[in-house]
């Protein structure tokens, strides 16, 4: 049975977690709060969305490159860079370098993934742009149905169920319809294409890293903007 207080510590543990503001505990926190503060990821995610609204207009008054500087300093102001910074953790722990140069592999991602959110922030619509973060905390909840693996290593997997997973969907679809209905189609591609992706890579995987998250999170985000893009939804 879920109290006030669950709630409300649900919430500042997932705000602790993905963004800039460090919350400081002085109590105990229970299971019960991280169930109930996963389920508001999505609606975190949209806040963040809803957050970069400003910057994205200044694309009237500049140069619109300017604008995709913006938005991405903003973005991993915001969330720290922590989910940026688990995908480079993901990619070393799959590859296991052992030296600096074996590393390369991981850096060049990391570089890559900021000049696509760069060259997307500058020319994306502000409705696609505000919806990306939450696709991404969304699709991480979805997908915890498709992963099979043992979850214990993750700070958000291992307490999701189905219900999370159901609330993720529903209101990440409904949200966008609301905002756009065109771009429904572009958050369905991109909720399909990660499942199969997440399928084949569970499957190969022995152990399931605990960076994972991020990298699940960064990857429904860039591949919705592409879309987006790709689908001239963008207009």
């Amino acid at each position: 049975m879920f109290e006030a207080k669950n709630a409300f510590i649900g919430a500042l543990l997932m705000l602790k977690k993905f963004t800039i503001f460090d919350i400081k505990f002085y109590a105990e926190t229970e299971d019960n709060d991280y169930i109930f503060g996963v389920f508001l990821l999505p609606f975190l995610g949209l806040l963040i969305g809803i957050l970069s609204i400003p910057l994205s207009i200044f694309r009237f008054l500049y140069e619109p490159i300017f604008v995709g500087v913006l938005i991405l300093i903003y973005y991993c102001i915001i969330t720290k860079s922590t989910n940026i910074i688990d995908v480079y953790k993901t990619i070393n722990t799959i590859i296991k370098p052992k030296n600096i140069n074996d590393q390369l592999l991981s850096n060049m991602a990391i570089v890559l993934l900021c000049i696509l959110y760069f060259a997307l922030f500058s020319i994306l619509s502000v409705r696609a742009i505000m919806l990306t973060p939450m696709v991404g905390f969304s699709n991480l909840l979805i997908l915890n149905l498709i992963i099979k693996r043992n979850k214990e290593n993750t700070s958000i997997l291992k307490y999701c169920s189905k219900n999370h997973a159901i609330l993720a969907f529903v209101f990440s679809f409904a949200v966008t319809i609301i905002i756009s209905y065109k771009l429904t189609i572009a958050l369905s591609l991109t909720f399909i294409i990660t499942g199969i992706l997440m399928n084949y890579f569970d499957s190969k995987i022995k152990i399931l890293p605990s960076s994972i998250e991020g990298l699940i999170i960064e990857l429904s985000q860039i591949l919705f903007l592409i879309l987006c893009y790709v689908l001239f939804l963008y207009k």
